[in-house]
């Protein structure tokens, strides 16, 4: 069941997995080949690398590694992410949402490095977004704010004002921590997880087919049929 609502914005913030670009196949084929090499149990393996950058993912998988070793492992597993982009897909209603958006009015802020976020990104056709921050213009990844305020002042507002399209529990809270307006995308992750990370704030929807903007007054008006389960 759904309700629709109404949110007002002067920029949009999106997440790029899970939101614009369906990398789950490939995603799950990367922590598998990672598992295999290191000797690791590949359960859970994404899911705990969700939403964060990969060599802090790759830091907590192998704690025991030396700085040197820890860059050894990131970098061949960056040149596996890089190359393979074998069923990265569109997330149904992104296109055409990101379509329908002035180029100057959003952003798309990953924890991905950014030739991986532009290999993805090449992988859908999406071309280059006017304003892309990835994990190699912060100093802190998602739970920390740095990346959504980013991009609020790529797009020249207070990030007060914006609002963010996350499907992670780490980069929803990110959101709320930089003063946007949360709305959690359940592609992944089941609702109530998505919610808790959003601390009462924001909505849940299924997908960017649930979001329709328009521009009036130089404000968008962004209307949001919102999951209720």
């Amino acid at each position: 069941m759904t309700v629709s609502t109404v949110l007002h914005a002067e920029g949009l913030l999106f997440d790029l997995d899970g939101v614009i670009v369906d990398s789950h196949e490939v995603v799950e084929r990367h922590w598998r080949q990672f598992a295999s090499w290191h000797g690791l149990d590949a359960t859970g393996l994404s899911k705990r690398a969700l939403g964060r950058p990969s060599l802090e993912a790759i830091q907590r998988e192998l704690p025991h590694l030396s700085t040197s070793e820890l860059q050894e492992a990131a970098s061949r597993f960056y040149v596996l992410e890089e190359t393979d982009t074998a069923g990265v897909t569109w997330v149904v209603g992104a296109e055409t949402l990101l379509d329908s958006l002035p180029d100057d009015r959003w952003a798309v802020v990953t924890s991905c490095g950014r030739k991986l976020a532009e290999a993805r990104i090449d992988a859908v056709g999406l071309g280059s977004p006017m304003h892309l921050v990835t994990a190699d213009d912060v100093h802190r990844g998602k739970p920390d704010p740095e990346g959504f305020l980013a991009g609020a002042s790529l797009l020249d507002v207070d990030a007060q004002r914006c609002i963010v399209f996350e499907d992670a529990p780490t980069g929803l809270e990110a959101a709320v921590r930089s003063g946007a307006t949360p709305v959690g995308v359940a592609t992944g992750t089941p609702v109530d997880q998505l919610r808790a990370a959003m601390k009462g704030n924001g909505v849940v929807v299924e997908d960017l087919r649930a979001v329709t903007v328009r521009e009036a007054g130089g404000v968008l008006r962004v209307e949001i049929e919102e999951l209720q389960r």
